[in-house]
């Protein structure tokens, strides 16, 4: 693999997770353009261009990339399988494989909704919400570094921010590092520097 298809598939992913699907495909399509047989790319390539939610099951079996990485599966009684239970489980792995870490959680979550003490969700979660805060938080910088906003008023109030989001930025003062807001933003660390991350991609703050 080149450096530059290294470097397009890192950047596809990273538009991915913070959720711009057509730039991700873009990525994916000049890796195509370069190397028409380039199987991760293929992959990528229709995941992201199917709708955000949809099952893998009609696109075929995925084959690991990551196979050393992902969670072995906890042996589970046949009998004992709940079938939609073992469909989510599926889509999980598939797309933990293809790095798509926030698909993957979605999937995770609505199995520990019906199964909270399902022990190979309980694995997957951990593994998808540590790889996105990292994820998140390597587009941040630092966790000292100190967030200011560099928009109007006028600027936010067009903005689709939600409520979460409006909070934490009604509390960047320029004074409190990623660190501090992690304390006071009353979310969990990945989802606190994902909106961060959101924020920095939208040039509504800056790293200070």
């Amino acid at each position: 693999m080149t450096e530059r298809i290294r470097e397009l598939l890192e950047e596809g992913l990273r538009h991915h997770v913070l959720g711009d699907d057509e730039m991700a495909a873009e990525c994916f399509s000049k890796i195509l353009a370069e190397d028409p047989t380039n199987e991760k790319a293929i992959r990528l390539l229709g995941m992201v261009r199917r709708p955000r939610g949809a099952t893998t099951e009609s696109q075929g079996a995925v084959a690991p990339t990551r196979a050393a990485a992902m969670p072995q599966r906890a042996p589970r009684k046949e009998a004992e399988e709940d079938p939609e239970i073992a469909a989510w489980m599926k889509t999980v792995e598939e797309l933990f494989s293809l790095g798509d870490f926030s698909g993957s959680l979605a999937y995770v979550e609505k199995v520990l909704a019906k199964d909270p003490h399902h022990p190979q969700a309980q694995d997957y979660l951990a593994r998808n919400r540590r790889t996105l805060t990292q994820f998140y938080e390597s587009k941040l910088g630092s966790v000292y570094a100190r967030p200011r906003v560099v928009v109007g008023p006028e600027e936010i109030l067009w903005l689709n921010i939600d409520h979460r989001g409006g909070f934490l930025l009604s509390q960047i003062d320029g004074s409190l590092t990623v660190d501090d807001l992690y304390a006071l933003s009353g979310m969990g660390r990945m989802e606190t520097a994902k909106i961060l991350a959101e924020l920095l991609e939208a040039g509504v703050i800056e790293m200070t």
